[in-house]
């Protein structure tokens, strides 16, 4: 953890559920984190697990109903803006803070041009007239490493490759010259050479503009090349958190070292990869004890009665496992 730095975001409790026509979905349970100015930080974990619930959540973009936070707080610069007026909201989500989307296709309005879309971003948030505006986005563009940008800004998203779309998602997202970053799995269905690339803009964003990130992917190549700071989710919590160095050469949890057994093991008998085995617990019915604990080898019997508590191993490392408390 960087002392040296002052919080930008803390996340305390939250709690998310989804009121179905199955029952009540427990979603996110007690996501607790902290991010610090400058500091880059990644959230991984299998499908499903609550890595997009939670950052949705945090920017208030979540769909009520059937989505209700149930209780915590989401503090940004000491503001929760889980009490705000949506109005104040949307202010602080997109100037403050923004998000680059894992889909451009569907996030961009296939019947309007670039221009007009980054356009009224643009004028939104900096009140900038229709011209100034789109010579602002044309200049993000060129920003992003789009080649003739000023063609680009007259085309329609179909017209635009998948990874000239998401540094169009980046460019808006930049526009206002935001504090937190959010990128939400921003290299999904594009090709290992696009991906590089698109990671290499989203690193060249943040360190220019001194920005924070929070990065949410399950390609822990990527985490280990672009951030400092690891949380590892499953079934809604989060149950690993350290620093990029300690968790690829230390993992605590059972299930974090399941995730990285593919790097560390790969020959294996008959020449399969590593699996995690059994299935992920329904979200419609929790287990009272650990949630990962019907697919643990290192289960012991606390581990199905009671939840584990969030133990700090060392500063700046905690796992929510009973293997390491005394309780035990």
């Amino acid at each position: 953890m960087k002392e040296n730095l002052s919080s930008l975001l803390e996340v305390r409790n939250l709690t998310i559920d989804f009121h179905t026509m199955d029952g009540i979905a427990r979603a996110i349970n007690g996501v607790n984190f902290s991010l610090f100015k400058k500091e880059k930080i990644g959230i991984v974990g299998e499908s499903g697990c609550g890595k997009s619930v939670t950052v949705l959540g945090i920017m208030g973009l979540l769909q009520k109903p059937p989505a209700k936070v149930r209780e915590g707080q989401v503090l940004f610069k000491g503001r929760d803006l889980l009490t705000l007026p949506e109005r104040e909201f949307a202010e602080i989500r997109g100037s403050k803070i923004s998000m680059i989307f894992q889909n451009p296709m569907t996030s961009l309005n296939p019947v309007f041009t670039i221009g007009n879309q980054m356009g009224h971003v643009i004028r939104i948030h900096q009140g900038l007239r229709k011209k100034e505006s789109i010579e602002k986005a044309i200049e993000l563009l060129q920003e992003v490493g789009i080649p003739s940008p000023e063609k680009r800004i007259d085309e329609y998203p179909h017209q635009l490759s998948g990874g000239m779309r998401q540094r169009v998602m980046i460019a808006m997202a930049i526009s206002c010259r935001p504090q937190l970053i959010i990128a939400d799995e921003p290299t999904t269905a594009l090709d290992v050479t696009i991906q590089a690339q698109i990671i290499d803009v989203i690193q060249d964003i943040i360190d220019r503009f001194e920005s924070s990130l929070i990065l949410i992917t399950h390609d822990l190549a990527v985490v280990a090349e672009t951030v400092e700071r690891v949380l590892v989710m499953y079934a809604g919590k989060i149950v690993e958190t350290g620093s990029v160095q300690e968790l690829f050469e230390s993992p605590k949890h059972p299930y974090t070292q399941g995730l990285l057994g593919w790097i560390t093991n790969i020959e294996t008998e008959r020449g399969k990869l590593p699996t995690i085995d059994g299935m992920v617990p329904s979200i419609f019915n929790l287990p009272e004890g650990c949630s990962f604990s019907n697919r643990c080898k290192q289960c012991i019997p606390i581990c199905i009665r009671q939840e584990p508590p969030n133990i700090e191993i060392k500063p700046g490392v905690l796992c929510r496992c009973w293997l390491y408390s005394e309780e035990r």
